[in-house]
């Protein structure tokens, strides 16, 4: 039996509603507590509310959540080795399901669970000495843990040795996990919690903080930082039944704290690195130059196709010295491939330059044509044409759900999948149109449109 499993069986009923009860379940990855600057132990009050709610996975894809503090991960907790922590959860009325909490960075039944387990109405306190320092997930441990663990219920707390962590300039949270949902990828409406998918561990997302490709330019943006800065990570992976291969991309952990040990050494410019279910890694990253460090699940699949992918913007001056981009022509039929438009078709992979399409009475854009690793992209990426043209865009049927979506909202179709479908737009006014796919525009599905 896993610890703290006393509850009696019950699942979460399906729900159909198509509406949200919060805009967000993604927790902040910037919101993380202060170091620790006491050298001497003290007692923490802290108190945790379960929130059942509903919320989107990806636009248009709704999911129903179960959460600590109504965020996925869970809040960060930070305490020193030997303090004093007196925790109390409540689960409101309202809620479903019972629900409890296992830390891992405590000794005693279950880490906690199974003096927890409360069922909705009630509240449960405990008291634990912080003992033993490192990064440690926490989560919900009642039976079917796996559904609440993937459906949000994870967390991090970390104990801080008694000289603390080495300074750095920012550090941030995030947290992996896969759900299981009856409906296919990115298909719009409400998805139904899927028990056969979770026991096969064949998740329909998987995702940080949540949500589909969350920190991303076609959800909530980037996140900004500074060249030259030096960034710590809190990586938590809830699991419940795959290892992530954590992987910065154009960078290297420049520090490793495999498994959240904050004592040992840490490992030096790790590329890539395992992150079991059930653990937390740290790590820090430099930032030598400006550009988009892509955070990534490297079981690539994942980031490509299911959202594991956050994006980290360094903001600053180039360094050629360090690295410089060298460009080179195509053949006149595609233009020539340094105008990247500011950089909006830098992650196309299909882009091969702007094609002329000035004499055609119609042209046509194929949508879901095979590019960025799946089944994502524009054919062709760019296109000039005169004024006055209708472009027309068709569906080939791939790659889930899609739509064109101009950037300065002059246009927007339907979401949809069906091969054959259909979407036309007149431009009647010069200058250069940026649009996407706005559920795989971080995976690369943008696309321009040059009016001249």
């Amino acid at each position: 039996m896993v610890a703290g499993c006393q509850a009696p069986v019950k699942r979460r009923p399906n729900s159909s509603a198509p509406n949200v009860d919060v805009d967000s379940v993604a927790a902040d990855p910037t919101a993380v507590p202060a170091p620790v600057t006491w050298d001497e132990p003290r007692t923490h009050e802290i108190t945790m509310k379960v929130q059942e709610v509903t919320a989107e996975i990806a636009p248009g894809v709704t999911f129903d959540y179960m959460t600590f503090e109504g965020q996925v991960p869970g809040p960060m907790l930070r305490v020193r080795r030997g303090d004093r922590v007196r925790f109390r959860l409540t689960n409101p009325e309202g809620n479903d399901l019972p629900h409890n909490i296992d830390f891992h960075a405590v000794y005693g039944p279950g880490g906690g669970a199974e003096d927890t387990t409360i069922v909705p109405g009630e509240y449960a306190e405990i008291e634990f000495t912080a003992m033993y320092p490192g990064a440690h997930i926490y989560h919900c441990a009642v039976p079917n843990l796996d559904q609440h663990i993937s459906s949000g219920m994870f967390g991090t707390i970390l104990v801080e040795p008694e000289d603390g962590l080495p300074e750095v300039n920012r550090e941030l949270y995030f947290g992996q996990h896969e759900l299981y949902t009856k409906s296919e990828l990115g298909q719009e409406g409400h998805h139904m919690f899927d028990f056969e998918g979770m026991e096969d561990e064949d998740p329909t997302y998987v995702v940080f903080n949540g949500e589909s490709y969350a920190f991303t330019e076609g959800r909530y943006g980037a996140i900004d930082v500074n060249r030259g800065e030096r960034i710590r990570l809190y990586f938590a992976n809830g699991g419940p039944n795959l290892t992530s291969s954590w992987h910065p991309i154009g960078n290297v952990w420049a520090k490793l704290y495999r498994d959240g040990d904050l004592l040992s050494d840490p490992a030096r410019y790790v590329e890539t690195t395992p992150v079991p279910p059930g653990s937390v890694s740290v790590a820090e990253i430099e930032t030598p130059v400006p550009g988009p460090i892509k955070l990534v699940d490297h079981a690539i699949s994942r980031a490509d196709k299911r959202g594991a992918l956050g994006v980290l913007d360094v903001k600053g001056e180039e360094q050629p010295d360090i690295y410089k981009t060298i460009t080179s022509g195509r053949g006149n039929d595609y233009g020539n491939e340094n105008e990247t438009f500011d950089g909006w078709l830098d992650d196309v992979n299909n882009y091969t330059g702007v094609v002329d399409k000035m004499d055609v009475e119609q042209p046509e854009v194929v949508v879901g044509a095979e590019g960025n690793r799946g089944s994502f992209a524009f054919e062709p990426a760019a296109i000039k044409v005169s004024r006055g043209t209708t472009v027309k865009w068709v569906w080939t049927g791939e790659g889930g759900y899609h739509n064109v979506v101009d950037e300065g909202s002059s246009f927007e179709s339907d979401l949809v999948q069906e091969e054959g479908s259909t979407f036309t737009h007149t431009f009647d006014s010069s200058g250069v149109y940026k649009y996407a796919c706005t559920p795989h525009e971080a995976l690369g599905m943008k696309g321009v449109i040059v009016v001249e």
